[in-house]
């Protein structure tokens, strides 16, 4: 609860500004948010619980599916670099988000989608504890903004990107007499796409809040096991400095 208060305390701190310039009055700003410029940015995103599937071959030629339910991702960010120009803004970012696992849940187990086995194999799950297992991505992305020019302080965004994410997964439990560990990574397509609103703080300066789906194709492990095409949904507060 302590982390969670102190989130918002932060996030809470990045949009007073803004709210207190319009508490002013200050219906003329020497510069639009919009202006063209080179700038940095920098945000915290908080990820939404989620669900990531993995696909388990086996050496009879059949598979086995699980799914890895997630709780909220409290540990990510991004750190980048655009230009803004007539309302576009391209931008380089590089991205780390991470977020525990909170139980795993077979679908399929040897090809069997049903029956006693996977229902006592997933009695097992239930009683695990994952608190040390996770899944975590890091990312380069390239994306393109448009921020919509209101005349105002206020100033709506969207945008879309494409990359590379480095996905990696660490899985481990105490629970059974076979206690087991697992950590692997694989690089994998990343897209996204955001949007939001940005409030005009002063020249140069604006932060925002917004909506950000973040994507990664399917990959293959060295192991062999895949990851299924995974979506995450996160909240965003950022900060943005216009040079």
């Amino acid at each position: 609860m302590t982390i969670i208060r102190s989130r918002l305390f932060w996030g809470a701190v990045l949009l007073v500004a803004p709210l207190a310039a319009f508490a002013e009055g200050q219906s003329d700003y020497p510069m639009m948010a919009t202006a063209d410029g080179m700038y940095v940015a920098a945000s915290y995103g908080l990820a939404l619980p989620g669900t990531t599937t993995f696909h388990v071959p086996l050496e009879n030629d059949t598979q086995t599916d699980a799914d890895a339910g997630t709780d909220w991702g409290l540990l990510g960010g991004r750190l980048a670099v655009g230009y803004s120009i007539s309302g576009f803004r391209p931008e380089l970012a590089f991205g780390y988000r991470t977020a525990r696992i909170t139980s795993v849940t077979l679908t399929k187990l040897a090809d069997a989608t049903s029956g006693p086995l996977l229902e006592e194999a997933n009695k097992i799950l239930e009683g695990i504890d994952w608190d040390d297992s996770s899944i975590s991505s890091l990312e380069v992305v390239a994306s393109v903004y448009y921020d919509i020019d209101t005349g105002t302080l206020v100033t709506p965004y969207v945008g879309a990107g494409a990359g590379a994410a480095q996905i990696s997964l660490t899985l481990k439990e105490n629970a059974t007499l076979a206690q087991f560990e697992e950590s692997e990574s694989v690089w994998a397509l990343a897209f996204q796409g955001a949007a939001g609103v940005g409030f005009y703080v002063l020249e140069g300066l604006t932060t925002s809040i917004g909506y950000r789906l973040t994507g990664t194709t399917e990959a293959t492990f060295e192991s062999k096991n895949k990851v299924a095409l995974a979506l995450g949904h996160h909240i965003e507060l950022g900060i943005r400095y216009r040079f």
